[in-house]
């Protein structure tokens, strides 16, 4: 639990309960929840949601076949938890199956069965819907009902995130409802709008603008959930929201404005402020070839000794104590905090000044003239590091420039808007690069993409042959014990090679009201747990915020 002195800038979350009975205590029958988020949803049909929002809370309705679990890990079938389906088996390397629960039933009464599966599938591939995660699931080959409670999956290729792609993404939809209507009405069309899923809530009612209303499912297959009434609104002003926080007309925010209004949720008596992983690094990548040109090598940033030495150079624990306190961590690699193999045994670069001078003097680079930058051959080791306008980037980069002059490297600071930032990034046009990614659950995707060799987000040019043979064994890797082995010593590989300053690992500020027990929170989805919180039937609720039903 956080105290006063930990303080966060990201997203917190608040829950508290309102609608008792005339006592000053609630059961787990009576309580409503109240959701306060700083954005309204695009869609809560799970196929047409494309922000966090929607696909957030489209999991109160819907199910996939299986939860991913609490770690998000993504080997092979290990720590997901059963939903749609009770059970599965690997056929073949190509092939799943899954045996659906008999108990899962739609919000209609109707049974889902192995057919909805399979319309789900043609559903989110097709070109018409265009739904966002259609991407996701281009290696599935194809999807078949074998018989009313039995699916099979079949891949095009065999790699070791095969089941979270068949479950991750999408959530089955019901296909004795949706199945004859026009793919390219059925965004707005009424089962779009009130949709009938079979998961723990059931659609109540939307007022765009205001609220949107679920309540709990009570035949709900898998238990009743705790929490009887769930009303999301959209507060966009953030003293509006802490304003209602703190008076508990607000039960539950994703969104936290600011470290001091994080210390102040932490300070009030009813609320308990917790942390838990965020999904986002930031890094400071060195750009392989030259800024100007891009594609010549850059004059000296391809030599590992002077980005190890750079690395060296920025104590990093420091800066994050300084910007964040203990809400921030410093990463060994290209790793957030929601990444599976954060907790790896890979030793990271240590802050350490004597050794960066020494290894900056073996490559050649002296202050001969005195002016406290080392040059070679007529060159200043100095370089520009393109960042934005983001505050924390801006106090950090602050940071670096001066630790850096310690050890004789200067560097020059552009800072622009987003846009203009992006456009010089994704085109090479910097030495060194201020970024920051969000990681999906799939960590293999995530680190080839932004560090393998040709990677869409490689816009370092980084390129290591023994990373990139490591990666591709990994695909191939089953077992989940050897699998670890080789993400281990491709992140030791890539982080010995230094190819970016892995800078800042954020967590999130998350403040729950005391009320509720068996709080458990998914780091990419609130709502996916929330049918298995309670409410503690003895705790008493401020005289202010009881109600009666």
């Amino acid at each position: 639990m956080l105290k006063r002195s930990t303080v966060f800038f990201l997203i917190s979350i608040l829950v508290a309960a309102t609608g008792c009975d005339s006592a000053s205590t609630c059961t787990t029958d009576c309580g409503t929840m109240v959701v306060n988020l700083n954005s309204e949803p695009d869609a809560i049909l799970p196929v047409f949601a494309q922000s966090s929002t929607g696909r957030t809370l489209s999991a109160l309705l819907f199910l996939s076949l299986a939860e991913i679990g609490l770690d998000l890990g993504v080997v092979a079938d290990e720590g997901f938890e059963p939903r749609l389906a009770r059970s599965w088996s690997f056929v073949d390397s190509l092939t799943i199956q899954f045996d659906l629960d008999s108990r899962a039933r739609w919000h209609d009464g109707a049974p889902v069965t192995a057919k909805d599966v399979e319309f789900t599938f043609d559903l989110y591939r097709d070109t018409l819907v265009n739904s966002s995660f259609r991407e996701d699931i281009a290696q599935i080959e194809s999807v078949t009902a074998l018989n009313d409670s039995t699916v099979t999956f079949r891949f095009k290729e065999a790699y070791v995130e095969q089941f979270y792609d068949a479950v991750y993404h999408m959530k089955i939809h019901p296909a004795h409802l949706l199945d004859t209507v026009p793919r390219l009405e059925m965004a707005s069309h009424a089962l779009a709008l009130n949709p009938i899923g079979a998961g723990p809530y059931k659609f109540v009612n939307w007022e765009p603008g205001a609220a949107i209303e679920f309540e709990a499912n009570d035949d709900f297959f898998l238990g009743k959930p705790g929490i009887h009434r769930v009303v999301v609104q959209v507060v966009a002003d953030p003293n509006t929201l802490m304003t209602r926080l703190r008076a508990g007309e607000t039960d539950f925010t994703d969104f936290v404005p600011g470290r001091d209004n994080v210390e102040l949720l932490a300070d009030t008596e009813h609320l308990s402020v917790r942390a838990i992983p965020s999904a986002a690094y930031l890094f400071l990548g060195f750009n392989f070839r030259s800024a100007t040109t891009n594609a010549e090598p850059h004059p000296f940033l391809t030599d590992p000794r002077i980005r190890r030495a750079i690395t060296l150079a920025i104590d990093r624990q420091s800066m994050v104590e300084a910007t964040m306190g203990a809400m921030g961590a410093v990463p060994y690699g290209p790793v957030s905090r929601t990444n599976m193999w954060w907790n790896a045994p890979v030793q990271a670069i240590p802050y350490d000044i004597d050794e960066s001078k020494e290894l900056l003097d073996e490559a050649g680079w002296i202050d001969s003239d005195g002016d406290g930058i080392r040059e070679k051959d007529g060159m200043p080791l100095e370089f520009e590091i393109l960042s934005t306008t983001s505050g924390l980037r801006h106090q950090m980069s602050v940071i670096m420039e001066s630790q850096l002059r310690e050890a004789g490297v200067a560097i020059r600071i552009q800072e622009l808007e987003m846009g203009a930032w992006q456009d010089r990034a994704q085109n090479g046009r910097f030495d060194a690069v201020f970024g920051g990614w969000l990681q999906s659950p799939k960590a293999l995707g995530a680190i080839s993409g932004a560090w393998g060799t040709g990677g869409p987000q490689n816009w370092q040019n980084y390129s290591n042959a023994e990373f990139d043979a490591l990666l591709d064994a990994i695909a191939d890797e089953r077992d989940p014990g050897k699998n670890r082995e080789l993400w281990i010593e491709a992140l030791t590989t890539i982080t010995n090679d230094a190819p970016a300053v892995w800078l800042i690992a954020p967590a999130q500020a998350v403040a729950i009201h005391s009320r509720f027990e068996n709080v458990s929170i998914r780091p990419d989805s609130w709502a996916a747990t929330l049918w298995q919180w309670g409410i503690d039937p003895k705790a008493t609720l401020p005289r202010d915020m009881i109600t009666t039903n």
